[in-house]
């Protein structure tokens, strides 16, 4: 289902998970409403929530990572357009296997204010090509959906799916990148190298996970993620 017959993006998700502390292993979830309109897979939408083994797969905004502490271990995560987004939460990505199946932009990050705590780390994963997809260099690792917009691409391995260019603006009408912090460290692969653009940087070391989550781990599944 899509934002458009549910009323309203939120709505459209396969799963709506709002308990605090859920964690969830080894589910398929998917939307299959496809291209065109924003229908997600997942709306996970509170705090210390994890996810494990799980695949989620849409088009458009596949995962809203909104609030709180998240973590994604292995998890397969497939979409085109700002299929990884978000306001406020702060969430891990690890070892995760993100496939792009069009055009488009990885992640969304919605950041407003530099008062705003979220930030994304994507860590120790790949991003390629899902199954059908041919394009070359012509998908980006994000774009900020505001102006803070917070992310981090690390450790990962990237194939020639991702634009050397490496990062979008918004819009030509709204670039919002006066205060994004777009970083990369120790990737690998096709899509690691290229002229980024300016409003990225490259790190001078990995970013530690556990600060993303302000270093409380006790509710993190760190077996799995670490086996």
């Amino acid at each position: 289902m899509g934002a458009d017959i549910a009323g309203n993006n939120e709505l459209s998700a396969t799963v709506q998970s709002r308990s605090v502390g859920l964690k969830m292993y080894n589910i398929i979830v998917k939307n299959t409403r496809g291209k065109g309109v924003q229908a997600l897979a997942l709306s996970a939408y509170a705090d210390k929530q994890g996810f494990y083994g799980c695949t989620f797969v849409g088009y458009q905004d596949t995962v809203l990572a909104n609030v709180g502490y998240q973590v994604y271990g292995k998890c397969y995560i497939e979409g085109a357009t700002d299929f990884i987004f978000g306001q406020t939460a702060r969430a891990l990505f690890s070892q995760c296997v993100i496939r792009i199946s069009g055009d488009g932009w990885v992640t969304a990050n919605g950041r407003d204010s530099s008062l705003n705590p979220s930030y994304y780390l994507i860590d120790k994963s790949s991003i390629a090509a899902a199954s059908g997809y041919t394009g070359v260099g012509r998908s980006y690792l994000g774009r900020p959906w505001r102006n803070y917009a917070r992310v981090v691409v690390q450790r990962t391995v990237l194939s020639n799916v991702i634009s050397g260019a490496g990062w979008s603006q918004w819009s030509s009408s709204s670039p919002n990148t006066d205060h994004v912090s777009f970083q990369e460290y120790g990737n690998t692969g096709d899509g690691a190298s290229g002229a980024r653009v300016s409003f990225s940087s490259k790190l001078s070391g990995a970013v530690n996970p556990k600060s993303i989550l302000d270093g409380d781990t006790s509710w993190v599944d760190l077996g799995y993620v670490y086996q």
